[in-house]
């Protein structure tokens, strides 16, 4: 069925999955889709070359052939940047959400989205909490402050892409970077997401994804180092906010790699910090935004 049919409603929830060559995940994976109270789903599935002709006898035995689309990739979408904002931006107008596989859905999760939006209106990215992160991700009951703005960006938090309901325009207004981010995958996209619209959190447990593994080495702070000048140069204006993420990044590489005694590697990060921070300064004075 074309794209265009589908993608009219402004209404409609687009959820975007990634078929990996294992038919039962898959099915499980199908199956929190399917028991979604919001039945005005489109299910779009990514898939390999190789995995088309099973792929589409899954369908064709799912009876979705009027709800589902089609799309071939060369890699995984939730591995290759550039890969998963491509599909996303075929969304022409409407709400997108993910579902990474070995991430599950409650039954309410969309319909706690489609509260969130009469409630908190103008908003353009919601999550919802993740049943695993515990009873501490519920920060306030006060609406307010449950809207999540560059001020208020955690580094060391552990978004899933599963949590994420995202408008399709977000997606059109931003540019992603395409470098190499690994464990960072999610971060990238909740941090750009942060910056560009803001996101409004929802207290509600309404799924259960797989927490992300912090490591304590150098590659991985580098790659947080990454993001973080690549929010600075090209989408936080606000001097003090530079500042304020360009710390907060250093004391987090820092002190991470003094905890698991990696004196040589702390100081090597403190030495690039340092040259990261004057060079950010010097920039400023000199009208020019200089990170690296």
């Amino acid at each position: 069925m074309g794209m265009t049919d589908l993608t009219a409603n402004e209404h409609t929830f687009h959820v975007f999955m990634f078929y990996e060559s294992d038919t039962d995940s898959f099915m499980k994976q199908i199956a929190f889709v399917q028991r979604q109270y919001e039945k005005n789903v489109v299910l779009h599935v990514a898939y390999l070359k190789k995995d088309f002709n099973v792929l589409e006898s899954v369908i064709i035995e799912l009876n979705q052939g009027s709800k589902t689309i089609l799309h071939e990739v060369r890699k995984s979408p939730f591995i290759k940047v550039n890969e998963l904002v491509g599909l996303l931006r075929d969304i022409e107008d409407g709400w997108i959400c993910l579902l990474k596989p070995g991430d599950e859905w409650l039954p309410y999760h969309l319909s706690a989205f489609r509260d969130a939006m009469s409630h908190y209106h103008g908003f353009k990215t919601y999550y919802a909490l993740n049943y695993l992160s515990g009873y501490s991700a519920i920060r306030s009951t006060n609406p307010q402050k449950n809207v999540i703005g560059v001020e208020h960006i955690d580094l060391s938090s552990q978004l899933s892409l599963s949590q994420l309901l995202i408008h399709s325009s977000v997606l059109k207004n931003n540019v992603f970077p395409d470098f190499k981010v690994d464990a960072h995958f999610d971060s990238l996209f909740e941090l750009i997401f942060i910056c560009s619209s803001g996101i409004v959190r929802i207290n509600r447990f309404t799924n259960i994804c797989r927490i992300r593994k912090q490591v304590h080495n150098r590659s991985y702070f580098d790659q947080q180092t990454l993001i973080v000048c690549y929010l600075i140069r090209n989408m936080i204006k606000d001097h003090q906010q530079r500042f304020q993420l360009l710390t907060m990044n250093w004391r987090m590489g820092f002190i991470g790699l003094l905890k698991t005694l990696r004196f040589f590697g702390a100081g090597i990060f403190f030495k690039e910090m340092l040259c990261y921070y004057i060079g950010l300064k010097r920039g400023i004075r000199k009208g020019q935004i200089y990170v690296d």
